[in-house]
């Protein structure tokens, strides 16, 4: 009996220190923080942080339990959002709420009633007070008994397009535009190396087939473009690797090494979405991009190539300075500066010396 007990008072404790740390979870590790277009589908398993009871089965959230929440933080809501739909399924029969928290706020609840079995999904809508910009969305799942594949807002005005492509390939794979309407082409315009395409979940992202196909080894793409500055947006996800250093490679654009040493399982886990920003300029004719392995092969899963947004710039001339002045420019702002006489904040004067 003594020993019964002590097991008891034991446990009890450490239930409690359990059940504490499990409250808020952070998501597995993914690609570096952006804003999610949240006018495009968001993966329900995709959260930010969690709490509560759930689990992700096959791509999606399962074993709800009440009063578990999931939020995503930095989702764009545009201007004038005012509807959420969330996909949702529920076997046990009965109602089960949804709470949609936006920015702090309990914006609405979303009832989903009995969708007739566990796999069975069906798009349900709620009209929210309109919101606007980047917000951290919360669902809070206040019955639990519910599984969830995604959600996605919507509003009033349409969000932006997409920003002009240059060159859009979805390496190793067929055509495919994305959530956002960039329309990627089959796989073109490379040298060398050999393809691969493993149809699993991806994580972080909407757009899984552009993830699941690549191309591997030693090898290269090459683009007519334009002479100027241009966005090289290269996509990754590890689906074949399943720890850190069994796949590192560098990536030269021009020539240049711009990526040094890329794990990308070291980066974002396995079969998860990882992306990368590099800004070159085109002097040539033609934008070159060359894939060398380190440890094994090296890969892509898709290559995008934008226009580079151009940096402001202006110029001042001085008017009719006069000997022996000194003149100070404020580069604070673009405004054209007082009369060099009587000075003003930001520029000093020295008068000539008197004749003798």
């Amino acid at each position: 009996m003594r020993y019964r007990l002590s097991v008891a008072l034991v446990t009890v404790p450490l239930l409690v220190l359990t059940a504490l740390w499990s409250d808020a979870r952070p998501v597995h590790a993914q690609a570096a923080a952006a804003a999610v277009d949240g006018w495009s589908k968001i993966e329900a398993e995709s959260y930010t942080s969690s709490g509560g009871s759930l689990q992700v089965c096959n791509g999606v959230l399962c074993y709800v339990g009440a009063n578990a929440w999931t939020q995503y933080n930095g989702v764009d809501l545009h201007s004038g959002t005012n509807t959420i739909q969330i996909n949702a399924a529920n076997g046990g029969g009965g109602n089960t709420a949804i709470q949609v928290w936006v920015g702090g706020v309990n914006t609405g609840t979303l009832t989903v009633s009995g969708t007739g079995g566990w796999d069975t999904y069906q798009t349900k809508s709620l009209t929210l007070p309109a919101q606007n910009g980047l917000q951290d969305v919360r669902l809070v799942f206040v019955n639990g008994n519910v599984n969830v594949d995604w959600l996605q807002f919507a509003g009033t005005t349409a969000p932006p397009p997409p920003a002009p492509t240059s060159f859009a390939v979805n390496v190793g794979g067929p055509a495919y535009t994305t959530t956002d309407g960039t329309a990627f082409t089959a796989d073109t315009g490379y040298t060398g190396g050999s393809t691969y395409t493993n149809a699993v979940p991806i994580a972080g992202t909407t757009d899984d087939p552009l993830f699941q196909s690549e191309r591997y080894g030693n090898f290269s793409y090459a683009k007519t473009l334009t002479n100027a500055t241009y966005q090289v947006t290269l996509y990754f996800a590890e689906t074949y690797h399943t720890q850190a250093g069994k796949r590192v490679f560098d990536v030269l654009m021009e020539g240049t090494e711009k990526i040094t040493d890329l794990d990308i399982y070291a980066k974002a886990g396995a079969n998860t979405a990882y992306t990368t920003q590099t800004t070159i300029a085109v002097t040539d004719g033609t934008l070159n991009i060359q894939f060398v392995s380190n440890v094994e092969n090296a890969k892509v899963n898709a290559i995008k190539v934008t226009p580079a947004g151009t940096t402001a710039a202006f110029t001042h001339t001085p008017t009719n300075p006069t000997a022996g002045q000194t003149v100070t420019l404020d580069g604070s702002t673009s405004t054209s500066p007082a009369p060099p006489s009587p000075p003003t904040p930001g520029t000093s004067a020295t008068a000539p010396p008197p004749p003798a």
